[in-house]
């Protein structure tokens, strides 16, 4: 560490690194700064904490500015030569190349134009800056040699509160790799998809979740009955969406490169719905075992995709085969998890039907496309569900609502997600945008609904980001600040979805279709 002052630069003078822990307090960093002596004690392992402190002579106007440098490398001597060299440029040399660099990487980005946007101060402004910090928080959170994602930076490294973050799911990273495609880097579909032609298991599936150089993770959910079928849906789903996006030589080399992968997947699921419902294994929230209206739906999804890609590979037979199945599923779900009330039950967990509420069964539409606005009777269950989960699961804080995960949620004490109320206002976008035009006062009025709603989910999020506009995984439900995983992926992901959408709903009631 170095700080300069003017022209100076001074060593630190005081440092302590020490234990985080009350047992052996005696060492610990945060009680040498309260009594204001730091005992020099340069190195300590397990839980750990530190501070360094100069003794610095103000200026006359009772001021003093300095920077301080904090380096991270692989070796010592890397890290002591790359400081010294860091330390000898100019702050104002450093500050416009690191300007540069990301002026530059944010310049590929889809442009946004939202013309027409009416009766929303800022609003405008307030997405251009999300878009931005999105695009920029999921770069960070990319590994760019293996092509993974980490969910969000760790905070929990010894498993005392969750499971942890610093893994790679397969689930979530798919939705965020189209997202990032869709705003304008395809670049991070093609090298996650390679990560997962590596990473399947022997049987066609994916693990529950992955180091980010494709080892699998600590785990609770991959044995035989509890592993999270969802993972593997998802992923063959987001193949077919990136291969439909696809021209040219591109779409015909992507489709040979995962083809037997696809292949493999495909055949996993075909095992695992013979009834028309998948076996019981765990939810998407790793919560509860049973049987689930988002998992199904996943896994639709995955052997629509399939099949598609089988006809395009010229396997018709194939095609047939899965999209047959894939039928088979939707109807079952319909069947067995559609309720009179008017939306999707959880699933069926210790073998009997739990008609809880869960934000996940949004999912049977967006993202996975199981039921269609294009289908009169799905349309009205679409509307059902959005009705539904804003009227149960809503939260009321920073002048909006949040939606919570489902009915009686415990998980840090039942807060509102960012991911779930993206989730809601996404669906309100697309089926906004998934209404016929020109048919009727009615879908005008009904798109025109939806739209505001969606706005009002978005800037709820926005609320709830932090200073840096770092979107977090939750929001305390008593104080409306960003709680738990900070920053989550998954919600950046979500975010961009749906600053597109709205993107396109402002185009086209400015009648540009450019």
């Amino acid at each position: 560490l170095y700080s300069s002052a003017a022209s100076d630069v001074y060593k630190r003078q005081e440092w302590q690194v020490g234990k985080a822990m009350d047992t052996i307090w005696w060492t610990n960093s945060k009680y040498d700064m309260e009594d204001g002596k730091l005992q020099r004690n340069k190195e300590d392992i397990g839980n750990i904490n530190n501070a360094a402190g100069w003794d610095l002579e103000l200026e006359a106007d009772g001021a003093n500015e300095f920077v301080i440098f904090i380096g991270a490398a692989s070796s010592r001597s890397l890290l002591y030569k790359r400081m010294r060299e860091l330390s000898k440029l100019p702050l104002e040399h450093i500050f416009e190349k690191t300007r540069e660099y990301w002026v530059m990487w944010l310049s590929k980005k889809h442009v946004l134009k939202m013309p027409g946007i009416e009766g929303h101060n800022n609003l405008r402004q307030e997405l251009f800056n999300a878009y931005n910090r999105s695009l920029l928080m999921l770069y960070l959170l990319n590994d760019r040699v293996n092509g993974s994602f980490v969910a969000a930076p760790e905070f929990d490294s010894n498993f005392e509160k969750c499971g942890g973050y610093g893994f790679c799911w397969n689930r979530d990273t798919s939705e965020l790799v189209l997202a990032l495609k869709h705003s304008g880097y395809p670049d991070y579909c093609d090298r996650f998809f390679k990560w997962c032609i590596r990473t399947q298991l022997p049987d066609g599936s994916w693990f529950q979740r992955y180091w980010l150089n494709g080892d699998i993770a600590p785990s609770w959910g991959n044995f035989d009955y509890s592993t999270q079928i969802d993972e593997t849906g998802a992923t063959l789903h987001a193949m077919d969406v990136y291969y439909r996006i696809l021209e040219g030589l591109k779409k015909v080399e992507f489709l040979e490169e995962v083809w037997v992968s696809v292949l493999r997947a495909a055949e996993y699921l075909m095992k695992r719905t013979k009834s028309g419902l998948h076996e019981s294994c765990m939810d998407l929230w790793e919560t509860y075992y049973g049987i689930f209206t988002y998992t199904n739906a996943s896994i639709y999804a995955g052997l629509m995709g399939a099949s598609h890609l089988a006809e395009e590979n010229g396997e018709s037979g194939m095609a047939r085969r899965w999209k047959k199945r894939a039928d088979f599923i939707k109807q079952a779900t319909i069947d067995r998890f559609w309720l009179q009330e008017g939306y999707f039950a959880k699933g069926i967990i210790h073998e009997k039907l739990d008609k809880t509420l869960d934000a996940s069964v949004l999912g049977a539409y967006i993202p996975f496309r199981m039921i269609s606005p294009e289908d009169p009777v799905e349309r009205d269950m679409i509307l059902f569900l959005i009705e539904n989960i804003q009227k149960k699961l809503s939260i009321p804080i920073n002048n909006g609502y949040g939606i919570k995960r489902y009915e009686n949620d415990t998980y840090i004490d039942g807060n509102p997600w960012i991911v779930t109320t993206l989730w809601l206002s996404e669906a309100m976008f697309a089926f906004a945008l998934d209404l016929p035009e020109g048919a009727g006062d009615q879908y005008a009025e009904e798109a025109k609904k939806l739209t505001e709603e969606g706005i009002k989910c978005l800037r709820w999020a926005l609320a709830g980001a932090t200073s840096t506009g770092l979107l977090p995984e939750q929001v305390d439900k008593s104080t409306g600040k960003s709680a738990w995983a900070i920053p989550l992926g998954w919600s950046g992901a979500l975010m961009l979805n749906n600053i597109i959408l709205f993107d396109k709903i402002c185009r086209r009631n400015a009648g540009n279709q450019e």
